[in-house]
């Protein structure tokens, strides 16, 4: 996991650098990464049980080691494109940069809070309550302390990924008990709605990436926002349809009906997200691209987390609590009504979009050279001084002047 991440943030820190200084080819870059993830998440998906099948886990893991080290090879070329720079004592670096350092730390004790609720309790609402208390602290405390722009971005897309609270323990058993445990049940096969899905989610990945970057990436974001969150708010709905058995009773098969949502929905997701990810690129300053990185994708995963901790609370107040035991069609009763709140509850969101999002072109440029992450806050705007950065690591010393 560390590998990953150290990975992965090195490298969004590089390319938001990249979509800073050329903002009329972030959509561009940004289809060009996710194409890549999508086509190695694709051949991953498509050979990893064959692979196990034939060769045992013990050797799979010795290839994905062998292709994991390849990443040295990038890393000791520097195409990273890193300039050496004069060492700075740690101290000074840290308090120049004193609010990030401030949401660093209470992100990962926020993270380590969860963690250890979680390993020493089983109560669901438990896990819930500390949720949502923390994701408060963390919200306000990035609200408070970050730009006003990276605030109200971090907090309109923590809201409407909470919103999609994850009902997936439920359909995962809605959709792969067999006759015994679901009579009226689609009883696909485990390979069929894990990997045949994933695949099929995968190539309709790469189409939407296609239609997002030839038809989408002039569209401001509220026009695409709104747009691509009504389409998938109507793509969702006709879960409902699945979860209900009416498409039985039209007559469309289970197999050509999820294949047929699901499709759709990756190629709608794909409108929402390349966007998204290009909006966070655009507002990571220059200097702290990896941290911005690291904690706005941080306040992502919480969000997350609250989705899943909500969604199970929401089964267990509808009594939907399948475990592929016998004769438990009645646990899938009130699924509908769970699908129906995830798929009409992040449409709330978008009344909120004119105060959150600016309403840009994806290709315009959001930041300035000399800004920092923390210019204008509401932290400094209430203690009435700021500090006058041109970059990190270059403080200007001249006196301080009223925000």
């Amino acid at each position: 996991c560390l590998q990953v991440s150290v990975v992965d943030l090195l490298s969004e820190a590089r390319y938001a650098a990249k979509i800073r200084e050329h903002p009329e080819r972030g959509p561009d870059l940004m289809t060009y990464v996710w194409g890549g993830i999508t086509l190695g998440s694709l051949v991953a998906t498509a050979s990893v049980g064959w692979m196990i099948e034939n060769f045992g886990p013990s050797r799979v893991y010795l290839l994905v080691a062998l292709l994991v080290a390849m990443v040295l090879i990038p890393t000791s070329l520097n195409w990273l494109e890193e300039e050496k720079v004069a060492p700075e004592p740690i101290l000074a670096k840290l308090s120049e940069q004193r609010e990030l350092t401030f949401l660093v730390c209470l992100l990962g004790f926020s993270t380590i809070l969860l963690v250890g609720v979680g390993l020493l309790q089983d109560s669901i609402w438990v896990n819930l309550a500390v949720a949502l208390a923390v994701s408060v602290a963390v919200v306000s405390a990035f609200s408070l302390l970050l730009r006003p722009v990276i605030g109200r971005m971090n907090c309109f897309f923590f809201i409407q990924t909470v919103c999609v609270v994850d009902i997936s323990g439920a359909s995962f058993f809605f959709f792969t008990d067999g006759p015994d445990a679901f009579p009226r049940g689609p009883h696909f096969s485990t390979t069929f709605f894990a990997s045949g899905l994933g695949v099929c989610v995968a190539l309709l990945n790469l189409l939407g990436m296609f239609t997002y970057n030839r038809f989408m990436q002039h569209w401001r974001y509220h026009a695409l926002f709104i747009f691509a969150n009504l389409l998938l708010c109507a793509v969702n709905c006709t879960g409902i349809l699945v979860y209900t058995r009416t498409n039985l009773t039209v007559g469309i098969p289970d197999e050509a009906f999820v294949l047929g949502t699901y499709g759709i929905w990756a190629i709608v997701h794909m409108w929402m997200w390349l966007p998204g990810i290009v909006l966070l690129s655009q507002l990571c300053p220059r200097g702290v691209e990896a941290t911005m990185y690291a904690l706005l994708a941080g306040c992502h995963n919480l969000g997350l987390s609250v989705a899943s901790y909500a969604g199970a609370c929401l089964l267990h107040s509808l009594n939907v609590v399948p475990s592929g035991a016998a004769n438990e069609g009645h646990q899938f009763d009130n699924l509908w009504v769970a699908a129906a709140i995830q798929a009409v509850a992040p449409v709330c969101t978008l009344v909120m979009l004119p105060w959150m999002i600016p309403n840009a072109r994806q290709t315009d440029k959001l930041l300035q050279a000399g800004d920092t992450a923390t210019d204008g806050s509401l932290w400094q705007r209430f203690f009435g001084t700021r500090r006058l950065v041109q970059q990190y690591g270059a403080t200007d010393t001249s006196t301080p002047t009223a925000a």
